[in-house]
């Protein structure tokens, strides 16, 4: 079931300065998981079974990609802020 985001009423340039800094602090989090994740593939190694390790930068990739896509939204919305 995919979360539901219900919108109140708009402010204009306040409600968008607030939903940027909630991307920017989503980018920090995901930097910060990826770390976690990315230290747990390096110093996994034979400790933990193969099929562990492969779900293990599966995700890893998927955190990253993930992380690109927020990097790129917060660059938009940065540029955007400046020009207007």
């Amino acid at each position: 079931m995919r979360a539901r985001f219900v919108r109140g009423p708009s402010f204009g340039h306040h409600l968008y300065v607030q939903e940027r800094g909630e991307i920017q602090a989503l980018g920090a989090s995901l930097r910060e998981l990826l770390g976690r994740v990315t230290a747990l593939v390096e110093h996994a190694g034979s400790d933990i079974p193969r099929d562990d390790e492969l779900e293990l930068v599966a995700i890893e990739r998927g955190l990253a990609s993930t992380l690109r896509r927020v990097e790129r939204l917060t660059a938009k919305a940065e540029s955007s802020r400046r020009r207007g």
